[in-house]
């Protein structure tokens, strides 16, 4: 099965090398715009464990309501770990 590389607005994807696991993942991440400012700065991180299932439309709707000031400033992080998983 194959999947295409989407690549969202305002994420970045970093790769985590395991040593205990003996395994690289993908991480999508999103920050939030002030990071960029002050990245000594410490935010809470919300991770998705079907991250790549939801990530596009959760990292949506946290970003609408940061923008309403309704929610903390956070860091969205998802792995491809359970997509590996269900491949093998």
């Amino acid at each position: 099965m194959t999947f295409l590389r989407v690549s969202l607005p305002g994420t970045e994807l970093r790769r985590l090398q395991s040593k205990i696991m003996n395994s690289d993942y993908q991480l999508h991440v999103a920050l939030p715009s002030s990071y960029a400012m002050n990245e000594a700065r410490e935010y809470s991180v919300l991770y998705f464990v079907d991250g790549n299932i939801s990530f596009a439309a959760t990292t949506q709707i946290y970003r609408n309501l940061a923008m309403a000031q309704e929610a903390p400033k956070l860091i969205l992080s998802n792995s491809d770990s359970a997509r590996r998983s269900l491949l093998n």
